[in-house]
């Protein structure tokens, strides 16, 4: 039977996403943490992405050929209510057979706060 996994919350450190518009609709690069646990149980982990625009990355400071960015979502412009949706769609998609499974399979799109604890 499959793990039940639920999103608890998706928010930055830099700005409240809820209510957040940037300056330019298409310049974004923010780094956004989601909230994961299972239904029914208390608790969660923390799971990192950088949610980042084409213009944001052609601005970037460096201007090296490659742009080898891991656990990054590029997207044309914010909608706080998509965003929301898109994790949501992965999380469910990652579902595994135990929380430990889940989270594994999470870290194909996000930095977990405990990968690098086994």
């Amino acid at each position: 039977m499959k793990n039940k996994l639920v999103v608890r919350d998706i928010y930055s450190d830099i700005v409240d996403l809820r209510g957040w518009w940037p300056e330019s609709g298409e310049d974004i690069s923010l780094r956004i943490c989601v909230e994961v646990g299972e239904e029914n149980e208390i608790g969660s982990n923390n799971f990192y992405f950088t949610l980042a625009s084409p213009e944001a990355l052609k601005k970037r400071e460096s201007k090296e050929y490659f742009i080898v960015k891991n656990r990054t979502i590029i997207v044309e412009y914010f909608d706080y209510k998509l965003l929301c949706e898109g994790v949501e769609k992965i999380v469910t998609e990652c579902s595994g057979e135990s929380f430990e499974d889940s989270c594994l399979q999470l870290t194909r799109y996000f930095d977990w706060e405990y990968e690098d604890f086994r």
